[in-house]
């Protein structure tokens, strides 16, 4: 298609290959120009551009091109060289040369999906002037551009199995959020995050006790946020509490394994701390959850509250968990680092980063 309309729209197509046969002859013939050079069998050399005249020569460069006739020609190099290495040397500083002169308009390079992608190399994909509230965590795999999760969409939930890298996940929301960002880190059983005690303005909740004044100091935030509103509906009655807030500096809490947390309320006996938990988006505080695909099943509020989830990250195939409501899609095996952003429904097929690959 490219070949025979592409013209006519400035697409212009070159195509290599060491044999004849390597190109379909019905696509040959969409070609009006074809270049042979020496090779082997001659009559490879007739299948590219018909019978010739002239004999071709085993000098170096040495060719016959068709064009209403076929004629001889001679290819040159684009730069002096003596050794093979010298002309790549070379050939490279050309093209350095002509990169810094060039001072137009760059077309976008040709988006390739890489094979692994580590947290460095995803670094590069990132455009620069995202806001503070986007947080790049993947690639979708079809346009290969980076997708983001919103901190203003107040819930969030990684989804996945085993092993399938939740926390993982997790490392690379902490790696892409801003320092200055308030955050409440509750680590799993596992206690996979408490390299990130100490961070600036990171709270590292790992027990119970932490847990307990966890849920007082976030009743203070929310006091104080309500005080603020009082303040400033003094100067305009009509404002609305939603939009208030949303201009407030964000607060995150996020949650290695809500299962975990769901348990260690249960046995710290502060059930009050499920209903704060519910409050957060009221207060444009920003909850991220991690569940494995098969659990969240019991009956409490805060299970309840986190499985009503309109966006997030399922790791692994959507029909492998039973946490997100998702259409249905048929059961293929999906390898480790493929995922999906799930935004009310609707699926995004991304490839994450991963810290060892």
């Amino acid at each position: 298609m490219y070949k025979c309309n592409g013209i006519g729209i400035g697409i212009y197509i070159v195509v290599t290959a060491s044999r004849p046969s390597a190109i379909r002859y019905s696509v040959q013939n969409n070609f009006k120009n074809k270049l042979a050079l020496y090779m082997f069998d001659s009559s490879d050399i007739n299948a590219v551009v018909g019978r010739s005249a002239y004999p071709l020569s085993e000098i170096k460069g040495r060719g016959l091109v068709k064009l209403e006739n076929v004629n001889q020609m001679q290819t040159y190099v684009a730069v002096p060289f003596e050794k093979a290495i010298d002309y790549s040397e070379k050939i490279k500083a050309l093209v350095d040369s002509i990169d810094q002169q060039y001072t137009g308009m760059r077309p976008k390079p040709i988006p390739m999906l890489p094979e692994e992608l580590s947290f460095e190399l995803f670094d590069e994909f990132i455009p620069r002037g995202l806001g503070k509230n986007l947080i790049p965590v993947a690639l979708d795999t079809e346009n290969v551009e980076v997708q983001c999760i919103d901190l203003a969409k107040n819930k969030h939930l990684i989804v996945g199995g085993s092993q399938s890298g939740k926390t993982n996940m997790v490392k690379q929301i902490l790696r892409q959020m801003a320092t200055d960002i308030k955050l409440y880190l509750i680590d799993s059983k596992a206690a996979e995050l408490t390299s990130y005690q100490g961070r600036e303005n990171l709270t590292y909740i790992g027990n119970e006790e932490g847990l307990v004044e966890f849920s007082e100091e976030m009743l203070q935030v929310m006091a104080i946020r309500e005080e603020m509103l009082e303040e400033a509906k003094e100067e305009n009655p009509n404002i609305i509490p939603r939009q208030f807030y949303q201009q407030l500096d964000p607060v995150i809490v996020m949650i290695e394994d809500v299962d975990n947390v769901v348990e260690m309320i249960k046995n710290a006996k502060i059930a009050t701390l499920e209903k704060t938990l519910m409050s957060l988006e009221t207060y444009n505080i920003t909850i991220i959850g991690t569940s494995l695909g098969s659990k969240l099943k019991g009956y409490d509020p805060l299970s309840k509250y986190m499985k009503d989830c309109l966006n997030g990250i399922i790791l692994g195939h959507p029909s492998e968990q039973t946490v997100l409501q998702v259409p249905y899609m048929r059961a293929v095996a999906v390898p480790l680092g493929i995922g999906y952003i799930y935004q009310k429904g609707d699926l995004l097929k991304v490839k994450t980063p991963g810290e060892n690959v």
